[in-house]
């Protein structure tokens, strides 16, 4: 990055890299303080686009700042539209040397917020220059970035990102990760769906055996893939860059013959849910476990909620499947015709015979293994029927401790 000092003194500052910001308080200030006020006699010319003015006000608002700790203060914003620059001046109260890394500490600040500050600069073609100088006149800087300089810095957006990720992707492809088994063949980005897919390809004697009924169990493979994006420090810019740009990852595998094909998405909302449900950071092994089951039990019910309305039977309609999380209930509401509501809303047997009917169709519907994990993170489950024309509705919940005897029987 090109970089301009002007000496005025005997000393010249060197710039050092690697320091992070400390004194930033002016600048977190800043950030939501873009307000109309006049610009006055800040502005050399008029004309200046109206981002680039709502920049300077963020700074003018602000002078002056002093930092009490390290006795720094912003005096001077300057905005020259006729040579396009913008200019904030710095200064030191005491000392001989100006803390060189203190540039750094600014600029550093300035392109960590997404390229919010420096953006309509860039856009703008306007250059930034950055005075340091100390109040005994020991010694002063100047620092300017152009606006080339400043955009080759200013962190990309996450279309960009993957367009890049694919691109440096496909120079590696295609890939066998598994010998003799699996092949990354393809990694593409789809801007219009804001979809980024990874392609692998199987030889069809492995797809055709234990392979296609490990991927088709999609709810699985989809929570392995999210735990190992997130718990590799390498790939967690994936799930960084996904969540921010609201971007779907799509795990497309198929045969060599191209006659099969399973798709696995992860969209953006799954990663919310995710890590709320899943944060092996802050559980032990058990801990784990538990919210781990009860991340796939929700990706479960919300599969077959997609699936809804669903026609049951003759009279009878899933109309939605509600997993509440927080309170471990699971709630399957059903339409019935007007007359079967009726006779089940006043029919006390006829309610035992359905909640019979019920348990009955769970079990064979569910391995007992599942009803079992069920039971064991204390999941209730609740069947509701009603007719939007007659009766009210009638519930039947099935307890952890029902459901175990259940199991039983």
């Amino acid at each position: 990055m090109k970089k301009v000092f002007e000496k005025t003194s005997k000393t010249m500052i060197e710039p050092r890299k690697g320091r992070t910001g400390c004194w930033l308080g002016m600048l977190a200030a800043m950030a939501m303080m873009c307000v109309a006020v006049p610009l006055g006699a800040q502005t050399q010319a008029d004309g200046a686009p109206e981002e680039v003015r709502s920049l300077v006000r963020s700074f003018e608002k602000l002078i002056p700042y002093t930092d009490t700790v390290h006795h720094y203060t912003l005096t001077h914003v300057f905005l020259n539209e006729e040579y396009r620059y913008l200019k904030l001046t710095i200064s030191q109260d005491t000392g001989t040397t100006i803390a060189e890394t203190y540039m750094y500490d600014v600029f550093d600040y300035l392109v960590s917020q997404e390229g919010w500050t420096l953006k309509p600069l860039v856009d703008n073609g306007f250059e930034l220059r950055l005075n340091l100088w100390s109040r005994n006149g020991a010694v002063s800087a100047q620092y300017r970035y152009s606006a080339e300089d400043m955009k080759q810095m200013l962190p990309m957006s996450p279309e960009e990102w993957f367009v890049q990720l694919a691109v440096e992707m496909q120079k590696l492809l295609p890939r066998e990760t598994v010998k003799g088994m699996e092949v990354l063949k393809n990694a593409w980005y789809s801007s219009d769906s804001d979809l980024f897919v990874i392609e692998y390809e199987f030889p069809d004697q492995v797809w055709a055996g234990k392979v296609k009924r490990t991927v088709g169990n999609t709810d699985s493979m989809r929570l392995e893939r999210m735990k190992s994006l997130i718990a590799d420090p390498d790939r967690v810019d994936v799930v960084e860059q996904a969540m921010r740009g609201k971007v779907t990852l799509q795990y497309q595998y198929y045969n060599q013959s191209h006659t099969d094909t399973v798709k696995i998405d992860i969209k953006p909302m799954d990663w919310e849910l995710f890590i709320e449900m899943y944060r092996p950071e802050q559980a032990g092994e058990e801990g784990d476990n538990a919210q781990s089951l009860i991340y796939q039990f929700k990706i479960g019910f919300d599969q077959l909620n997609s699936q809804c309305p669903k026609q049951v039977d003759d009279v009878t309609v899933m109309d939605s499947c509600v997993f509440d999380t927080a309170m471990r209930v699971v709630t399957y509401y059903y339409s019935v015709s007007e007359l079967a509501m009726l006779n089940l809303e006043h029919n006390a047997e006829m309610q035992q015979v359905l909640r019979g009917n019920i348990a009955s169709t769970f079990v064979a519907e569910n391995s007992k293994e599942y009803m079992a994990l069920l039971a064991d993170e204390g999941v209730t489950l609740v069947f509701q029927y009603a007719s939007p024309r007659a009766g009210k509705p009638v519930i039947f919940a099935f307890s952890p401790e029902d459901i175990r005897e259940i199991l039983k029987q």
